[in-house]
């Protein structure tokens, strides 16, 4: 019995070691940044897991030595930090963030739209649909009701006789 299990001593140490260098706990960190520090992004990118910072910049996420942990945010510029030993086992981090200026070549304004269709319709550049009135043919506004229509407008048009607790249509 002794010999069919050593050959599986060093395979079972094996298989040990590697779950102990894969020791995982929370690690607590903290965001310093020149503004606000709320709703920034953590993720820990080696085991998928994320956070949000809150309103004064801590975090809390899960992590091992070594895993890559990533801030973005759209204010300030992505950052990459590697976990390392020290970290680690201190169980803490600080992360410092560059604001994030974004610098565009060129800026185009176009047309100023008030909201009103009308008014909006004579500053663009697209045209209106020709309609009677454009031609001088005298036409009828008022169309007639689709099925559905119809049919609500028959449900709905008859009058209510109220009798304590019931009611009777008529």
């Amino acid at each position: 019995m002794v010999k069919r299990i050593r050959p599986f001593i060093p395979l079972l140490l094996l298989t040990t070691l590697s779950f102990w260098g894969q020791e995982q706990k929370i690690l607590t960190g903290k965001i310093i940044a020149p503004d606000e520090v709320e709703g920034i992004h953590v993720l820990n990118e080696s085991l998928g897991d994320y956070a949000v910072s809150a309103i004064d910049g801590k975090f809390e996420i899960r992590a091992r030595v070594s895993d890559t942990i990533a801030f973005s945010s759209i204010k300030y510029a992505p950052k990459s930090i590697i976990i390392a030993e020290d970290d680690f086992f201190k169980g803490t981090i600080l992360v410092d963030l560059e604001e994030f200026v974004n610098v565009l070549d060129e800026v185009v304004i176009g047309k100023i739209l008030t909201g009103d269709l009308n008014l909006d319709l004579d500053v663009t550049q697209t045209k209106r649909d020709i309609n009677f009135y454009d031609v001088g043919i005298p036409g009828n506004t008022n169309l007639p009701l689709t099925q559905k229509e119809r049919k609500l407008h028959e449900a709905d048009a008859g009058r209510y006789i109220y009798y304590g607790f019931g009611c009777i249509k008529f």
